[in-house]
């Protein structure tokens, strides 16, 4: 009559330690995923902050602008992991569509812009790379890059 409720017992300490662990994991993953969410939900508003105290924009430009730059934010979360390169191909045609809004001389702050945009990437991912950047071989591929 005792062993019954020892296999009883039993079951249910397996099914509570796995209900908490669960629970613990999905915890974790939910928290890790909404702190990505908001990583890419602050680059539209990063993005339009630097273009509009860079570029000094009108009000017009701003409205014109801001879907692009959603735009862009959406095809980088999708291509998020596939890698730098078509992170690289969206930043460009982003800040394309939005030199056909401005006048010359934003045209020209935008340009320093890139430049210097670019230097920061250069420099974050060699830190992360954990040495300076290495200069491109003279036939321009790289062997760890796919050829084109």
């Amino acid at each position: 009559m005792n062993k019954p409720w020892k296999v009883i017992l039993a079951f249910f300490g397996v099914f509570l330690a796995g209900a908490v662990f669960g629970g613990l994991l999905v915890l974790r993953v939910a928290r890790n995923h909404d702190m990505k969410s908001a990583a890419m939900d602050r680059f539209t508003t990063m993005v339009l902050t630097r273009y509009s105290d860079r570029l000094a924009l009108t009000s017009e430009q701003k409205e014109i602008i801001r879907p692009i730059v959603m735009k862009a934010e959406g095809e980088l979360r999708r291509v998020r992991n596939a890698g730098f390169k078509e992170t690289v191909v969206i930043a460009e045609k982003m800040n394309e569509e939005v030199a056909k809004v401005l006048t010359p001389e934003q045209v020209g702050k935008l340009q320093e812009l890139r430049k210097e945009m670019s230097e920061r990437w250069k420099r974050d991912r060699a830190k992360r790379n954990g040495g300076p950047p290495r200069p491109p071989p003279p036939d321009g591929h790289r062997p760890d890059e796919p050829n084109p």
